[in-house]
């Protein structure tokens, strides 16, 4: 609770300095002729927007590091994968078992069956993370997923070269991946995959 509480003091502190500014910009200076207060107003109001844009991107990296934390409580409790299954479904993905033919997934709100609490020792045969925000760091939770056989990672806007250079660990059992539509992933990124030579790969 202390990084949300730390953005929102921060965030009422840069509210209050850009109303200061606002204000004391409205306020024409009489001693200025007109153009000097023109742009006295124009370099104080810019400033303001660009401060505002930079507090955005910084709650938008904020977001995204919480969103691929790891799931160190989930995995001490059930095991790794299940801490793999919950991370999943919780980007609204999906997930199945190896021996079954039914998908644990996330609905349009979120909401998914916890009956996938049951498999605790039943290995993960297949992901679904599609247009989720899976980056670099949220790959920690599919590490140990030795037998996976099917990862879809297409349309993940977060996916970059460097995540490919993770997936060498499944060179041993991955026998399907789907990158289409990841803006991040070139042509250099995909050089690296060559350890999944046998692997069919959907990146157009």
């Amino acid at each position: 609770m202390a990084a949300p509480l730390l953005l929102r003091g921060r965030l009422c502190f840069q509210l209050v300095k850009i109303s200061c500014r606002t204000c004391s910009s409205t306020t024409k200076p009489p001693h200025l002729p007109l153009r000097q207060r023109i742009f006295h107003y124009l370099c104080t109001r810019f400033y303001d927007i660009e401060n505002l844009i930079n507090w955005s991107v910084s709650v938008r990296h904020w977001h995204l590091r919480k969103q691929n934390v790891y799931y160190s409580y989930t995995q001490q409790l059930y095991g790794e994968y299940i801490a793999a299954a919950y991370y999943i479904l919780n980007h609204k993905g999906g997930i199945r078992f190896a021996g079954h033919r039914d998908w644990f997934r996330a609905n349009r709100r979120g909401k998914f069956d916890w009956s996938f609490l049951n498999y605790k020792d039943v290995p993960l045969e297949a992901v679904d993370a599609s247009g989720s925000l899976i980056n670099y760091d949220g790959l920690d939770h599919l590490v140990c997923l030795k037998e996976l056989k099917h990862l879809n990672l297409s349309g993940c806007p977060h996916v970059d070269d460097w995540c490919l250079d993770r997936l060498h660990m499944f060179k041993d059992s991955l026998e399907e991946l789907n990158l289409a539509g990841c803006p991040q992933v070139t042509e250099r990124g995909l050089a690296v995959l060559h350890h999944l030579k046998s692997v069919p790969t959907k990146y157009h």
